[in-house]
């Protein structure tokens, strides 16, 4: 959840990618862009690895996270 009165919003791009779609004037007043679209960026990136390892019936795997 984001603090403050601005929403993020998504949209599905026909390649698959998406878009961010958001007031950053607005969200900028509360959040530094760059920590925001790091902080996005990660929680993807944790989030898409979880649901292939799920995906491909490994639902009891540990999954170790490594950041460098």
């Amino acid at each position: 959840m984001l603090d403050g009165e601005y929403d993020l919003g998504w949209s599905r791009n026909s390649d698959g990618s998406f878009d961010l779609i958001a007031d950053l004037w607005g969200v900028a007043k509360k959040h530094n862009q760059t920590e925001l679209i790091n902080s996005i960026n990660q929680k993807y990136a944790v989030n898409k690895t979880l649901a292939e390892v799920k995906q491909r019936g490994l639902q009891n795997a540990n999954v170790k996270l490594v950041l460098q």
